[in-house]
């Protein structure tokens, strides 16, 4: 029960120290020039925590039935990626390193979507996708 527990919460305690060291930083993004359609800063933070309630939610499904060390491995992979991300991203200002880092993310999402079999994967895709929306605007407007 604990393991299972652990799985869930995994991804959203992770998202959460993130953004504690992100925190400081958003000034600097509320300055950029960003594309149209960019949402307003509070949609990020609910967002991210319902989609690692997800992600959370599909790798414990996953995790009840099989014990894959390479689709494991996949999967803490994907996870330290978005992790890095922010950082890369608000922290450092490393737009375009950040930007590859999302691309990486974004195949390693879609594969693991196919292989773990989840349909919670779904949203994290599109928010993805949306996220590289940004970041390549971002690049190119700054």
């Amino acid at each position: 029960m604990i393991k299972k527990i652990f799985r869930v919460l995994f991804p959203i305690i992770g998202g959460g120290i993130v953004s504690l060291l992100i925190m400081g930083n958003m000034e600097t993004y509320n300055g950029l020039n960003k594309p149209p359609l960019s949402p307003p800063s509070i949609v990020f933070p609910i967002v991210w925590t319902i989609l690692y309630l997800f992600i959370g939610l599909a790798y414990n499904k996953y995790r009840e039935d099989n014990d894959n060390k390479e689709k494991i491995i996949l999967y803490y992979l994907q996870l330290a990626l978005n992790f890095i991300w922010p950082i890369l991203f608000f922290n450092l200002n490393l737009y375009l390193v950040a930007l590859i880092i999302l691309l990486a993310l974004l195949i390693l999402t879609y594969i693991l979507t196919r292989t773990l079999n989840s349909k919670l994967f779904i949203p994290y895709i599109i928010w993805l996708v949306i996220a590289t929306y940004l970041n390549i605007g971002i690049v190119i407007l700054n």
